[in-house]
């Protein structure tokens, strides 16, 4: 018997359906919207600005307590985001729908350790810091050519969409932060692009009819786009998010509410990162998005109805997920939005943050985290 109430850890529970045959999409797919625009891209620009890392680094650094600081000794508590992480790139790496593989720990991981490495650098000035991470980065741009599997033969696409955002992330901040501060290389950045181009293949391969498959693949469309500086492939992975947004129920039920707490919330997290990446680009609100003539956006429905079920007060008979609370990555940009740059009350979103999600970590390794030290009441 598997349930999503038996298992202790992510990994434990780890792609339990993953691969399998999805739930039918719940609700008909809206009309993708048009171009999001074609102004510059700004960098950073992926989960993280320069007025936002600026921030974050005032906020870490100041002799008062604040959120933004527990978040950062969250982060720094982990292995992955130490200068003596040692990076194993390998040169394919082979994923397991229902379980791991050590080159598909590695390959997540990495990406986990190059981002951690890249934040500590902007807050504490280490160049250590920034050296482990262009070493991570770089190890995998020059050591990996190809995804394999052996179990399932889409799995490689949704492991690369998992992974290329966490990447990209990364090599945001390093390659962009204080007008490239780090030093990064021409070279190496080129063969970095090289390393997103060899996982956007898998990214855009087969897949599976679920809504979490297909929300991590359109974040991951938007995260390479950014970094590539390439606006239609920013639009193709927008234009699949506003579907995928489109699919949240009008009373705000997640695609998968009722499959399980999983892969639920792997369809908000993706929905809400993407919504990030829009809004800090300034191309399209996924933030915003309203369908059907409503009063509030279809993602702060989604948020205000799932964390409900989250907190074990579910509405309109949700299932009560309260056992399954973590320490999860997408409540705090959608509380920071909507509350301070939509002026949006998200009551249910804020309690859950501020009383049982604070301080975010990697339990959910499949995206990025540690928001609390990232995106905690952002200005």
């Amino acid at each position: 018997y598997n349930d999503a109430t038996t298992w202790a850890s992510i990994n434990e529970f780890r792609v339990f359906g993953d691969a399998s045959t999805p739930m039918p999409t719940p609700t008909p797919t809206p009309t993708p919207a048009p171009s999001p625009g074609t102004n510059p891209f700004k960098h950073p620009g992926v989960l993280n600005s320069q007025q936002d890392l600026d921030f974050m680094k005032a906020q870490v650094n100041s002799s008062t307590s604040n959120v933004t600081k527990t978040g950062y000794n969250k982060m720094i508590s982990d292995f992955r985001a130490s200068t003596t992480y040692t990076p194993t790139a390998y040169e394919t790496v082979t994923v397991q729908g229902s379980g791991s593989t050590p080159s598909e720990d590695s390959y997540r991981n990495d990406a986990h350790a190059a981002y951690a490495n890249a934040l500590r650098w902007v807050i504490t000035g280490n160049p250590a810091n920034k050296d482990k991470s262009i070493q991570i980065l770089n190890a995998w741009s020059y050591k990996f050519r190809s995804l394999a599997h052996n179990n399932q033969p889409n799995q490689p696409t949704l492991e690369a969409s998992w992974a290329l955002p966490i990447w990209v992330s990364a090599a945001e901040i390093i390659r962009h932060y204080n007008n490239g501060a780090a030093g990064w290389s021409q070279a190496d950045i080129n063969q970095f692009e090289t390393f997103v181009d060899r996982q956007l293949a898998y990214v855009q391969g087969n897949a599976y009819d679920a809504p979490n498959w297909k929300s991590s693949i359109a974040l991951a469309i938007m995260a390479a786009g950014v970094f590539k500086d390439d606006q239609n492939l920013y639009d193709n992975g927008y234009n699949r998010m506003v579907t995928e947004i489109g699919k949240i129920g009008s009373d705000g039920k997640l695609p998968e509410t009722d499959r399980d707490f999983v892969h639920a919330q792997y369809g908000l997290i993706g929905m809400a990162q993407g919504a990030e990446i829009a809004f800090l680009q300034g191309k399209g609100d996924l933030y915003g998005k309203k369908y059907n003539g409503e009063s509030k956006p279809r993602l702060l429905l989604g948020s205000e109805y799932f964390v409900q079920c989250l907190m074990g007060t579910p509405i309109n008979g949700g299932p009560n997920y309260s056992s399954n609370t973590k320490h999860n990555p997408p409540y705090e940009m959608i509380l920071t939005r909507y509350k301070n740059d939509y002026n949006m009350a998200v009551p249910k979103t804020e309690l859950f943050v501020t009383t049982q999600n604070r301080p975010t970590d990697l339990w959910e390794n499949h995206f990025v985290g540690w928001t609390t030290l990232t995106h905690a009441n952002l200005p």
